[in-house]
């Protein structure tokens, strides 16, 4: 459940919403790494506000926000990318 909401829940959400508006692909990869870092700190708002757990400060919060951006916009953008070349036809 854990990973399903901190790395699956925003990865379906970014795919969703560029192939429901049919986003080409070059401008979708700015939105891909906009949404990815965005939705960083709505996971750590989710954890910390909301479910009031994972709340302590900590030296490593930069280094887990990096990674965790760079995991969703590398799968998203594989994932979008692989529907934006099997779904769409020349």
């Amino acid at each position: 459940m854990d990973l399903f909401l901190s790395l699956g829940l925003p990865i379906i959400i970014i795919v969703g919403f560029i192939r429901l508006f049919k986003v080409k692909w070059p401008f979708a990869l700015s939105i891909i790494i906009g949404l990815s870092a965005f939705s960083t700190f709505i996971v750590d708002f989710t954890y910390c506000e909301i479910l009031k757990t994972q709340c302590e400060p900590d030296a490593l919060n930069a280094v887990g926000y990096f990674f965790h951006w760079l995991l969703v916009s590398a799968i998203t953008s594989v994932l979008d990318f692989s529907f934006y070349k099997l779904f769409t036809k020349k």
